[in-house]
């Protein structure tokens, strides 16, 4: 008789083993479901700006395929590789730094902006002035201007430039800054 209060006990407990976590969930799920939809709410809207952004940027360099006529690149540099593969949006700051480097420099060069101390025009009016003064021509400047806007977006964002897009986007830079190296020692 001891033997079968034994297995009742047990058979009890894996039933109720068996009932306690799904009616702890249910439990949770009417006490706070709310809560957590808006927390996959929230998710999901997180997904959908990474994405959002993602697709931004794709467009805008897909702007940039047939820009003006640019200088060939050679193949990138090892700090650039390594940026590349460290991080999409660091790889493409730091290769628009070094445009915005240069067309400052050529701005000031051909009198477009001054050089008084102090005086630091934002990069898109630097390439404004440029197409007023005809350094550049119209398809360069929106063309600048796009490269500039796309860093923007990848300063501002959070991981979602993809490898590729950042690639071809410090390639687009690259070549834009030898055209602006080429005007400036002309």
């Amino acid at each position: 008789m001891a033997e079968n209060v034994v297995d009742i006990v047990d058979a009890l407990a894996g039933l109720v083993g068996a009932i306690a976590w799904p009616a702890v969930v249910v439990f949770l799920v009417l006490k706070y479901g709310g809560k957590i939809r808006e927390l996959f709410d929230r998710l999901e809207a997180l997904k959908a700006s990474s994405t959002s952004v993602s697709l931004e940027f794709s467009k805008g360099l897909a702007t940039l395929e047939n820009p003006s006529p640019v200088a060939r690149t050679s193949d990138l540099d090892p700090r650039t590789e390594a940026l590349l593969d460290v991080s999409p949006e660091a790889a493409v700051t730091d290769s628009y730094r070094e445009l915005e480097i240069q067309l400052r420099e050529l701005a000031v060069q051909v009198n477009a902006v001054s050089n008084k101390p102090g005086y630091y025009p934002s990069t898109s009016k630097v390439i404004k002035r440029l197409a007023e003064e005809s350094v550049i021509d119209a398809n360069q400047r929106d063309s600048y201007l796009t490269l500039n806007a796309l860093r923007n977006t990848a300063a501002h964002s959070r991981g979602e430039i993809s490898e590729m897009d950042a690639e071809h986007y410090v390639r687009r830079a690259k070549a834009a800054l030898a055209v602006v190296k080429a005007k400036g020692s002309a």
